[in-house]
């Protein structure tokens, strides 16, 4: 040991502990790289020489610390605690750490044994957001994980210190006491086995290493006092960069901002003195409309339930307020408003062109304020008067549907935080789209810098360790987007340990703190202890305090104010709403022109505003005005609002005066121009094809139409077509595309993800959604969800080995549903239609298994009851992933005639066997299908019976007649794992998985006519055996004249491989999907790939796809409806979303 060193030590002991200097630590490690070599750590006191388990390294900063990161995993003290010598009847362990990357459980320091009921020993460690010390004791025989009332912010130097008597366990954080506990009482109760561990949480069953630093461990054999742990963090103090908490400048009786201040504590004034009673309620005319819909219910592969949303931020009209006023915005009419904290009344309202969804910042007498319209505006605060707005121009201008609503492509989506002069704020969803943020000067709104991100910012932006923090979503990390001015640690936060029954917000006002839950606030006083309830409406996501009141929001749009000394409360009855001029008889007229009641409606020029709201009355159509004139525009939608009309049935939206409009294309399914103020170019392009209508001039006598988008294809069946090709042929989409729409449906009432359901639909204009035992049917061009149907037993899980189970034609969607197969009309869902098995022998006993629709014929097959796979849960997926799953198979094939539910004819397979449903295809009059003389009683027959003992037959049937054509014998297959049929140009195609020492496919290829075998292919895969992510499951695509079996690419004809070019997507359980032009999977986010240039380009990077076939390229879109439901890994956006072809840039 180096004396100066020492001498240095001694000194710094006796002078922290002046009166105990005597009474030295029995253990004790300092790091620097004196200490630490080669994996050896040396002691400064006592015995425990340490050995680092993997790499240790010291910190390149000051102070010299242990760097424990970079695949650090502890540093074992010794190997056995129960022969260590460790205190036994009293302990105090100190340390200076610091916590990088917070965890669950993170331990520092400890002998630890915590398996189930068998918990001994102690540690000093942390959790994802406070310390604790952990002890248990010979009297209670269990662990108390005694944890701080403070939070801890990561990246920050703290000085922490448990001790134990053998009665008193307590914790102390930066010199104080922050925790106590009696549970515990006598000597230590040691585990007969384990390590003695610092750096890391050890036991039995988990190791979790630390992720930051240590600059120094103590070790005692008795308890400190508060006076001795308080000297030793003097004492050394001074070495540790912005150790002193610093409080941000903030009116202690305000409440600028969410959460009262940029670090957003949620801690405010003094403490509110006496009780609380209701002061005023201010009801909303309109409740918050949140952007993102409730979670799945569970998530079945992690055995998670009870699933909590974890977007919320928009779920109540968030209030801030100084003096006495309080302002918030609206999400349902746009708005921002101020409200006198005196009595509730409304002093004015500020219009934005889209929803509001999240709080307004206060700076001084300015209010700023983000909105979905990609505005950043800035008012008064004495009047709402317009002071600047600021459009970024790297945004453009471009106006699409995103969750219901018209807003722009980059909403803003964050709080704007504001740093001294400078005000924050993020813009856009979409990485990939453009994501953005931007710094403004507060005073004139002039752009001071943008970055471009590769998040997708949504939340409030917070000051998080002297950096600008984002969250991102669902995605629980967030990000760090830039440094601010470093102002040193924060002020410490209390933790929040509150009852379940409040989860929706806890703030806190001196000693006091308040809680959210459902119809009511809590108050609970400082020792945790409830000081009275608060009767509200709704759930209490929005809490704040002003001047000494308490103000909470709800999901039913009610404010309510609670003071003390209130008296009588304040209710004031909202103003009568005033009529609104309207035009019934030119929208009665305008709505007969169209098909449809749902949609989207625009009306060119404010002076026809009647009609817009004469539509809205007479039909369930969103109506929004164009209009130029910004101050008609504000006056049109105070009228509107007076109406009670303006948000979710009209809005208005200022046009600038150049000409085009800000839509995107392809999106009003009624177009009203009275004026004939659009050119007939300009109309079309934003008019939905195939039934749009535009009306025009005096009357609306002139009448234009959008036909179908040339060269979209369709995808009408489980694989695009009856031949199973998975592809749609669609000439327009590749990989470079702009957002069309997102939103619902969301997650909440689809299948869970990993039990691989049939694909969605498209078909004549209509996207349809399979959900759970229902079917939604959506406009595919704006996101309208125009139906949602119950479909009994209509749930299909492991469709890779099953069939198609909903077809599509252009007035129906037929779906397999029990015994029968039901037919919903394309626009309404209503059940028009109803078939059943025309073998009455078997319908008794089988349920409708194949559904497909081609020429005027409804091909259905048999199923023996029970053997389609529906079984949700755990179980089901059991079922889906993994080797030696049998495949479902059916007894009877059969057809119907679509318009008259006439039997046409049926076929069952060779000495009672069974056809396998996934070989089923149909093409050019012709049905084709493997079949086999096995069969079991439980409808699920193995591939080793159907392929190896028995021995499959190719069987092409006459689609009209169906007379047997030929039967042809397809030579045997051990190991087989699954088997999927395509056809395409004259060729059919058998590819089938099996196992030998790896995954391998077999591909052999017949003329459709002659039965001749082309050719045929094996490949090896290279995939290890029982794979859980669909090695085994990959389905074929035929595109343009080559067929893709995963990872290679055979030309169809001639089977020649194709050399260049690979289709090797890494993991990934999702079927291929394909346009003419690209290919789409999943590879972790929606991917696209393009056979013409072999290149990969991610179409999200913030949302996940289904584990099948979930985006499919249709009538010139990329429709990815949200299949990830029950997914809770960390994905930022969980949505249904569609993607038009991005249009080449106008030259110059």
């Amino acid at each position: 040991m180096d004396p100066a060193k020492s001498l240095s030590l001694a000194l710094l002991l006796a002078l922290a502990l002046p009166c105990f200097s005597t009474q030295q630590p029995v253990g004790q490690w300092e790091f620097d790289a004196s200490r630490l070599r080669d994996k050896a750590l040396l002691p400064t006191a006592g015995p425990w020489q340490g050995k680092a388990l993997s790499s240790a390294a010291i910190s390149g900063d000051k102070p010299s610390a242990l760097a424990a990161n970079n695949g650090f995993g502890g540093i074992m003290l010794h190997e056995d605690i129960s022969k260590a010598g460790l205190p036994k009847e009293a302990i105090s362990v100190t340390a200076w750490a610091r916590v990088d990357k917070p965890i669950e459980w993170g331990g520092i320091l400890g002998a630890i044994q915590d398996n189930g009921s068998f918990e001994r020993g102690w540690l000093l460690g942390y959790g994802k957001d406070s310390f604790y010390f952990a002890i248990a004791s010979e009297g209670a025989k269990r662990l108390t994980y005694l944890k701080s009332t403070t939070v801890y912010s990561p990246n920050f130097w703290y000085h922490l210190a448990g001790t134990y008597d053998s009665k008193l366990q307590r914790i102390y954080i930066d010199g104080k006491m922050v925790g106590e506990s009696k549970v515990q009482n006598g000597d230590i109760f040691y585990p007969p086995s384990g390590k003695f561990m610092l750096g890391a949480y050890h036991d039995d069953n988990e190791q979790y290493p630390m992720e930051g630093q240590i600059e120094s461990i103590q070790l005692w054999d008795r308890a400190l006092s508060a006076e001795e742990v308080n000297r030793l963090f003097k004492a050394k103090k001074e070495r540790f960069p912005s150790i002193e908490p610093v409080t941000e400048t903030v009116a202690t009786e305000d409440w600028p901002t969410f959460l009262h201040d940029n670090e957003r504590t949620g801690v405010g004034a003094p403490s509110i003195k006496g009780k609380l009673s209701l002061r005023w309620p201010h009801r909303m005319r309109a409740a918050p409309q949140a952007a993102w819909p409730p979670p799945a219910k569970q998530d079945f592969w992690h055995k998670k339930y009870k699933l909590k949303p974890r977007v919320t931020y928009d779920r109540a009209f968030h209030m801030v307020g100084a003096g006495n006023r309080i302002y918030l915005a609206s999400s349902a009419d746009d708005q921002a408003r101020c409200l006198s904290l005196v009595d509730g009344r409304e002093l004015w309202t500020h219009f934005a062109g889209a929803p509001i969804r999240l709080a307004p910042t206060l700076a001084g007498n300015r209010l700023l304020i983000g909105a979905d319209d990609g505005n950043i505006r800035c008012v008064q605060t004495s009047d709402g008067k317009l002071l600047w707005k600021t459009q970024p121009p790297d945004l453009g201008s471009r106006i699409i549907p995103g969750n219901g609503r018209m807003i722009h492509q980059h909403p803003i989506r964050t709080g704007i935080l504001v740093d001294g002069q400078t005000a924050y704020c993020g813009a856009g969803l979409f990485p990939t789209q453009g994501t953005f943020l931007f710094s403004l000067d507060i005073r004139n709104g002039h752009l001071l810098d943008q970055q471009k991100l590769s998040i997708s910012p949504q939340g409030y932006l917070s000051r998080r360790n002297g950096k600008l923090f984002a969250p991102t979503g669902r995605d629980p990390a967030g990000a760090f987007l830039r440094n601010l001015n470093r102002r040193g640690k924060p002020t410490p936060l209390p933790a929040k340990a509150i009852p379940e029954k409040y989860p929706y917000a806890f703030i806190g006002a001196g000693e006091l703190r308040f809680a959210g839950g459902e119809d009511e606030v809590a108050v609970f006083r400082g020792d945790g202890s409830l000081d009275q309830t608060l009767a509200v409406t709704g759930k209490a996501y929005g809490l704040a305090v002003v001047r000494g009141n308490l103000l909470v929001s709800t999901d039913a749009g009610v404010i309510h104010c609670f003071s003390t000394g209130a008296g009588k409360a304040i209710h004031r009855e909202p103003a009568p709403l005033k009529k609104f001029p309207a035009n019934l008889t030119l929208a009665r007229a305008a709505l007969a022109t169209t098909p449809t009641t749902k949609g989207y409606c625009l009306v060119v020029g404010a002076k026809h505003a009647s009609l817009a709201a004469s539509i809205a009355e007479l039909s369930e159509m969103r109506a929004i005005v164009s209009e130029k004139d910004p101050a008609t525009v504000d006056q049109l939608r105070r009228s509107l609002a007076a109406a009670g009309l303006y948000g979710n049935e009209v809005v208005v939206h200022l046009k600038d005066g150049k000409g085009a409009l800000p839509y995107g294309d392809h999106l009003f399914n009624l177009l009203l121009d009275p004026d004939n103020l659009l050119t007939k170019d300009e109309t079309l392009r934003v008019l939905r094809p195939m039934d749009g209508k535009a009306l025009a001039g005096g009357g609306l006598r002139k009448t234009l139409s959008k036909p179908a988008i040339d060269g979209g294809g369709e995808w009408s069946h489980l694989y695009a077509d009856p031949g199973n090709t998975a592809c749609s042929k669609d000439q327009k989409v590749g990989a470079e595309l702009n957002l069309q729409w997102f939103g619902r449906p969301g997650p909440e009432r689809l299948i869970d993800r990993h039990h691989r359901s049939v694909s969605p639909l498209w078909k004549n204009g209509f996207l349809y959604i399979p959900g759970n035992e229902r079917i939604f049917g959506v406009d595919a061009y704006n996101g309208t969800v125009l139906w949602e149907t119950e479909v009994p037993d209509s749930r299909r899980i492991a469709i890779m080995r099953d069939c198609g189970s909903m077809a599509a034609d252009n007035g129906f969607i037929y779906v397999a549903s029990g015994r029968q197969c039901l037919g919903l009309a394309a626009r309404t869902g209503k059940v028009d239609r109803q078939f059943t098995i025309p073998d009455k022998a078997l319908a008794a006993s089988h349920e409708w298994g194949y559904v497909a629709r081609l020429d005027d014929l409804l091909i259905g097959s048999a199923v023996k009851d029970g053997a389609i796979r529906r079984v949700y849960g755990h179980e089901g997926i059991q079922q889906t992933y993994w080797d030696n799953r049998p495949p479902v198979c059916s007894d009877m094939i059969f057809a119907i005639e679509a318009a008259t539910g006439k039997s046409r004819w049926s076929y069952r397979p060779n000495g009672a066997g069974a056809v396998v449903n996934s070989s089923i295809a149909l093409k050019a009059g012709k049905v084709h299908l493997i079949e086999s003389e096995a069969n079991t009683e439980s409808g699920r027959v193995p591939y080793d019976k159907i392929l190896d003992e028995k021995g499959g037959s190719l069987v092409t049937l006459d689609l009209k007649t169906g007379k047997l054509l030929k039967r042809i014998a397809l030579s045997k297959k051990k190991s087989v794992q699954n088997l999927y049929l395509l056809t395409a140009q004259g060729v059919v195609s058998v590819v089938n998985s099996r196992n030998e020492k790896t995954v391998r496919y077999d591909v052999r290829t017949f003329d459709a006519k002659s039965g001749k075998l082309l050719w045929e292919q094996t490949q090896n895969n290279g995939n290890k055996l029982n794979g859980d992510h669909g090695e085994q499951d990959r389905h074929p695509v035929i595109m343009n004249d080559e067929i893709y079996v995963e990872p290679f690419i055979y030309n169809l004809k001639s089977g020649q491989t194709v050399t260049g070019r690979k289709l090797s997507r890494g993991r990934g359980c999702g079927a291929l999907s394909a346009s003419a032009n690209a290919l789409y999977f999943r590879s972790n986010n929606p991917t696209a790939y393009l056979p013409s240039t072999g290149k990969f380009k991610k179409i999200t990077t913030v949302s996940r796809p289904g584990c099948w076939i979930n985006a499919i390229p249709a009538g010139g879109l990329l429709l990815i409806p949200e299949a990830s439901s029950g997914c809770t890994c960390a994905f930022a956006i969980q949505c249904s979303l569609a993607f038009a072809p991005k249009k080449p840039a106008k030259k110059p």
